[in-house]
């Protein structure tokens, strides 16, 4: 059976998935009224929403805002469109609006049902728009822009002229004097082509005379007050917010209805504001006005990616506590149920194909969890039941949150990006293209979530395009010249991970990304997986970080480039290795002798491969041979060379290992990049990725501790030609055994002690003609017949202390 075959409904049918703000033809309104899916999370903000709504309703209020947060596939601005179609409560199809949500139950609770016929008992005006689409160009840096927009969408509600608010100003007095129908015949008449007004309007910039000349055949104006309104037309025009809050009330004041309510509905009102002080402070003053003239019957609704509080605290210098009060009703939308929205809207299955998915799964639920295995702290869901595998098939778990994670931090991090936020991208979009391009694979096919780039390709940022495209004319990532090579299915799959925080882009987690069957062979598949992730390494496409696997982008790749061209020398690595061991004193070069109550303590000289660190003035030494050595690491070598009277020495052999020398050779070439001045421009876009590189050598030098440490505990340890070998013990324990063992061949006499001695007891020993005591007999009698022995050999009798000292001390 073909994937196609399993559904309820076709899955190549058309679905809106994509909510595009202004596109109201009714087959199109029809299927979303249709088949909008009221998850638990939307009976909650339903039951909000209409409940502050109908308080309006008869009522003076000035809390007549909405705020809906909530990030890239939460569908809030599929939400607001359906308030919107709900509160004019419009035909559609033969069907009231309200009526496809209360005749299918979609609604569960009765107290909402009640706001909602109780809100659609009055009459109800809706403008919807996208705020940034609506926008003139330029407008946006307007102190007035937020205003600008909403007395643009309100004279096209009324009929007037949207592009200039002059124009508009003209047409509303035409129509308050009772001669707007004559001024449009007789503009008609007047162009030589016979345009209608409403068909040349917006580009009255071309018809300036017709417009004069129309205006004074009309008895408008006379032909010097119209020569002052042609001339007017270049000016600013005065925008005030008091004015247009004014007209507001004088529209809603001439409806039939006494409980008539106009209601603004803005989506993306939190990305047109960004952190523009400014066109907050316009908001605040725009929703102010509409509650204090219209006493609530203006409602303003907008959406955002953020909560109102999350924008304005980020935009400093001033207390923004009166818009958030006049935002009252909050809506925060959490995308938690937007499986539930695509499996009930896209991949409901026919009951023979249900039973058969279940089937499978309880044949193979291990072997198919298995699968789908991630190097992570956070929980990535698998397939629960198998009655969640049927729902799901042929997506996984997983693939929601993540790719909701994925299309937000490409919104975020990407300049082309924005369009996901306007709505040309939806989550419900993005899967049934997926679906359909395994359609005609056999049931048992997977969707791996590299397919989910396909469907985004077009809306992203050059940088990161132009990055795919050179990856497959590229001769050694795609020899074969394919239209779509598996290497670049990785590098497409480590683009779309690249900005997400809580993802690391590891082998094992690449090749859980890449299934695309329950029946992968995942061994096979990750030996693919790495040699494709090799050769981008090699060609410059990736690079490999502390996270994992990272996708570059051109300038990334400039500065990468130009990274690893830093010379860094083997030496400068051993160097930095040593100075952590024994800087932090994982390798203590202090050693306190266990026997004789721990009075005696040695210092060691400290080596990194066969180069000194600090002083080298001390009988002992400790030899820590990295991966960097050149030294002979033959075990029988190692055991002569620790076997060296002449040097007492003892060797640490670090296990020959490159992660952690790679990774500090790294962290050093970074170093060394971003300390010259002159090895990148200083711009904007060239620091931000600096920036990210010195987090980079943070974490790569941390990462390095932790394998260096991990390492000593498999390193070995020559001492007097033996070897401590890794495993027996710890490092510390294996270390200090070492050290014990070459005190006690270097010192042999130190075991003549039995007791501690103070200066002024050798003294009086000495005085005593040294008559050996109980206490120390062994070592007084060293001490005796060395000095008996240098007399008879000197060429006088007496022997100096110092002598006796640096025979024995």
């Amino acid at each position: 059976m073909k994937i196609k075959d399993i559904f309820a409904k076709p899955i190549d049918r058309n679905i809106k998935g994509v909510i595009t703000i202004g596109d109201e033809q009714d087959a199109n309104v029809k299927q979303e009224l249709e088949e909008y899916v009221v998850t638990h999370e939307l009976q909650k903000h339903f039951h909000d929403f209409f409940k502050a709504y109908v308080a309006s309703i008869n009522h003076d209020t000035s809390e007549m805002g909405v705020w809906i947060s909530g990030f890239f596939g939460s569908g809030k601005s599929h939400f607001l469109k359906i308030l919107a179609y709900m509160l004019e409560n419009r035909n559609v199809a033969g069907k009231p609006a309200i009526n496809y949500f209360l005749d299918d139950n979609k609604i569960r609770s009765q107290e909402t049902v009640d706001a909602i016929q109780l809100a659609t008992s009055v009459h109800n005006e809706t403008i919807l728009f996208n705020i940034d689409s609506k926008a003139k160009n330029g407008s946006k840096s307007q102190k007035d822009a937020i205003l600008n927009v909403f007395w643009q969408v309100f004279n096209e509600k009324i009929g007037l002229i949207g592009v200039d608010f002059w124009i508009a100003d003209m047409e509303r007095n035409l129509i308050h004097d009772g001669k707007y129908e004559a001024f449009q015949t007789k503009f008609q008449e007047l162009d030589d082509k016979g345009r209608t007004w409403l068909e040349a309007r917006n580009g009255f910039a071309f018809f300036k005379n017709t417009i004069k000349e129309a205006l004074v055949a009309v008895g408008e104006m006379t032909e010097e007050n119209a020569d002052g309104f042609i001339e007017q037309l270049k000016t600013e025009y005065p925008l005030s917010v008091e004015d247009f809050a004014q007209r507001v009330n004088e529209y809603i004041e001439q409806q039939a209805d006494p409980d008539y309510h106009l209601v603004f509905l803005v989506d993306e009102i939190g990305q047109y504001i960004g952190d523009s002080q400014q066109r907050m402070l316009n908001l605040q003053s725009v929703v102010e006005d509409l509650g204090t003239y219209t006493h609530g019957k203006a409602w303003v609704i907008v959406t955002s990616q953020q909560a109102i509080d999350q924008v304005t605290d980020h935009i400093n210098g001033q207390d923004f506590s009166k818009i958030q009060g006049r935002f009252n009703t909050r809506i925060a939308m959490s995308s938690a149920n937007v499986d539930e929205v695509i499996n009930k809207r896209l991949l409901v299955k026919t009951p023979g194909s249900e039973r058969s998915l279940m089937q499978t799964y309880s044949d193979d639920q291990h072997a198919i969890n298995n699968l789908m295995t991630f190097e992570s702290d956070i929980t990535r869901d698998h397939y629960q039941s198998a009655e969640n595998f049927a729902d799901v098939y042929p997506f996984v778990p997983y693939q929601y949150n993540l790719l909701q994670d994925t299309l937000t931090a490409i919104r975020e991090n990407g300049s082309d990006g924005k369009h996901l936020a306007n709505g040309e991208r939806s989550m419900l979009a993005v899967f049934q293209e997926s679906a359909q391009r395994i359609e005609n694979e056999d049931v048992r096919a997977l969707v791996p979530f590299s397919i989910f780039f396909q469907g985004l390709d077009q809306f992203l940022d050059h940088t990161h395009m132009i990055v795919i495209q050179r990856a497959i004319k590229n001769e050694r990532v795609n020899p074969d010249g394919v239209e779509h090579p598996f290497a670049v299915q990785v590098l497409e799959t480590l683009f779309m991970v690249k900005y997400v925080d809580n993802f690391n882009a590891t082998l094992n987690n690449v090749v859980t990304l890449m299934i695309d069957s329950i029946d992968t062979d995942r061994v096979e598949l990750e030996k693919r997986v790495k040699e494709a992730l090799t050769e981008l390494t090699n060609q410059n496409f990736i690079e490999e970080t502390t996270k994992g696997f990272e996708f570059l982008t051109n300038a990334e790749q400039e500065i990468s480039r130009s990274i690893s061209k830093q010379d860094v020398e083997p030496g400068e690595v051993s160097r930095e290795i040593g100075n952590y061991l024994f800087g932090a004193k994982k390798i203590d070069r202090k050693f306190t002798y266990p026997k004789l109550n721990k009075q005696y303590t040695f210092n060691f000289n400290q080596f990194v491969d066969d180069q000194p660190l600090g002083l080298t003035n001390n009988t002992l030494s400790l030899k820590l041979n990295t991966p960097e050595s050149n030294t002979n690491r033959d075990e029988t070598e190692l055991r002569r060379i620790a076997l060296s009277p002449s040097e007492p020495q003892i060797i640490i052999d670090m296990p020959r290992r490159d992660d952690y020398t790679h990774n500090l050779s790294q962290a050093l070439k970074i170093q060394k990049f971003v300390m010259d001045p002159g090895a990148y421009a200083k711009d904007a876009r060239s620091n931000n990725i600096i920036d990210v590189k010195r987090a980079e050598r943070v974490s790569l030098i941390e990462k390095v501790h932790v394998d260096l440490e991990d390492a000593l505990e498999d390193a070995d340890i020559y001492v007097g030609g033996e070897l401590l070998e890794a495993g027996s013990k710890s490092f510390e324990q294996r270390l200090n055994t070492a050290q014990e063992h070459l005190v006690d061949e270097i010192y042999r006499n130190l075991s003549y002690i039995t007791a501690i001695k103070s200066e002024k007891d050798i003294v009086a020993l000495f005085n005593q003609e040294l008559i050996a005591p109980d206490e120390n007999r062994q070592a007084v009698e060293a001490v005796m017949n060395r000095i008996v022995q240098d007399a008879d050999n000197g060429s006088h009798s007496k022997v100096a202390y110092k002598s006796i000292l640096d025979r024995f001390v």
